[in-house]
């Protein structure tokens, strides 16, 4: 059984309360308002993940294998999983070259067999994406951005699929789901200062093949936690 803790807190830097997940220690981590996001930091982002560009994008590599491969987005007015992944790229670059720094070199990666092309595709929509709202003093930076972050799309591909070995992606996306419908659900009992310090306990069991899994979803006092 996997078990995974979200404190209520506030989020200074956006200004709002919500869940701030207990496994991801920095202190810039922003808070979840929503079962999306908690769904999205349990099963995308990986343990001891740091609040990174090339973070976040090993993250969406493992969008593309739960979510982005299945049609996620195909009840959305633009289908294209492309469009949506995309659209993080912009602020990737604000973050990055925008600010004086750069995306890390992912080292050699080779192409993602059966996906490579969906891949770079999400990339040069992201690079699309980003011409239309950065600077023009940093244009030039862009050919260098669109290869950096193919590579760590392609490892995040790569780390998701061994990570759910084993597992149907399409059981993996069904979990995403779960847990996205049963946080929201819940979200309504903690509001404001007046649930500080309360917890959400996530637990579940990893499908195995196409099975589904028994998940458990519960907002605890602070004082029935042992963490």
């Amino acid at each position: 059984m996997i078990h995974r803790t979200l404190r209520w807190a506030w989020d200074n830097e956006i200004g709002v309360w919500g869940w701030k997940p207990n496994w991801l220690t920095a202190s810039n981590v922003n808070a979840l308002t929503d079962g999306f996001g908690v769904a999205h930091d349990i099963l995308e982002h990986r343990l001891g993940d740091r609040p990174t560009v090339e973070e976040e994008i090993i993250a969406h590599g493992a969008m593309w294998h739960i979510r982005g491969q299945h049609g996620y987005w195909a009840d959305k007015y633009n289908p294209d999983p492309a469009y949506h992944m995309g659209s993080s790229w912009p602020e990737f670059f604000r973050s990055t070259y925008e600010a004086g720094k750069e995306v890390m070199w992912p080292g050699r990666v080779r192409p993602v067999e059966h996906w490579d092309e969906e891949l770079v595709r999400v990339v040069k929509e992201g690079r699309r994406q980003t011409e239309g709202e950065c600077d023009s003093n940093y244009e030039h930076c862009l050919n260098e951005f669109e290869a950096r972050t193919l590579g760590w799309l392609r490892r995040g591909v790569r780390l998701a699929a061994r990570r759910y070995a084993g597992c149907s992606s399409y059981a993996v996306l069904r979990l995403f789901d779960d847990i996205k419908d049963h946080v929201n659900y819940l979200k309504n009992r903690v509001r404001g200062e007046e649930g500080e310090g309360m917890l959400l306990k996530v637990s579940f069991h990893l499908p195995r093949g196409y099975a589904a899994t028994a998940l458990h979803v519960r907002i605890e006092e602070p004082s029935f936690s042992h963490e």
